[in-house]
């Protein structure tokens, strides 16, 4: 159980029904508490181990991202499951779950299932960055009480003549590139897409920042 370990890739390993898919389950409880993501698509995994995995994201504070697409969880089952993170979030429970991924689940998730986990992963993910403005404003306020207390010290250097010579920086700019997904590419140069941005969301926190950094 190393302390270091953050993310956990063991995906497609036909882990499935037997005893490995128990052991597996077991095992999760002691490195979860740790992991920021974990993979675990295309290993046949069903009811009985989605069951065990909602228990243990009750004592899980960390993990971002959960990979569990692929797999073969029931519509009673993931309804189960989604009724759990519900009501985790709620209680502010394992609320840094920002991505959780179930596409190609036999069956498929119906579409209201899909509304529901959106709406709790959008849910988490607005609550982390409420948390962290806060904590950013807390931060600047003590930066400009700081600041102030140095002002007299500086006044010298203000009324100082300017140096002529010195060049001006170049105009500000700001550059922007397209890619809708990204991708990010493993040790075999092959590509996998990564999780589409909630623009909505990120369109409010950069609102929020140029807000702040207009004051």
């Amino acid at each position: 159980n190393d302390p270091r370990l953050e993310a956990l890739k063991l995906a497609n390993n036909d882990f499935g029904e037997g005893v490995l898919a128990s052991q597996l389950a077991a095992s999760l409880g002691d490195v979860l508490a740790k992991l920021v993501s974990i993979d675990l698509s295309g290993n046949d995994l069903s009811d009985a181990f989605l069951a065990g995995l909602g228990g243990i994201l009750l004592t899980n504070c960390q993990l971002v991202n959960l990979n569990i697409s692929k797999n073969q969880f029931s519509t009673s089952s993931i309804n189960s499951f989604l009724s759990r993170l519900q009501n985790m979030s709620k209680l502010n429970v394992s609320t840094q779950l920002s991505f959780v991924h179930l596409e190609g689940n036999v069956p498929p998730l119906a579409s209201n299932q899909e509304m529901v986990l959106s709406d709790i992963l959008s849910a988490n993910r607005q609550r982390l960055v409420a948390a962290y403005l806060k904590e950013r404003k807390s931060s600047s306020l003590q930066i400009e009480s700081d600041s102030c207390t140095n002002t007299s010290s500086l006044t010298s250097d203000i009324t100082r003549e300017p140096n002529l010579d010195r060049k001006l920086p170049p105009a500000e700019t700001i550059a922007v590139l397209f890619s809708a997904p990204l991708v990010w590419r493993d040790a075999e140069n092959n590509y996998h897409p990564i999780e589409m941005l909630d623009f909505k969301l990120e369109k409010s926190l950069l609102w929020q920042c140029f807000s702040e950094a207009s004051r």
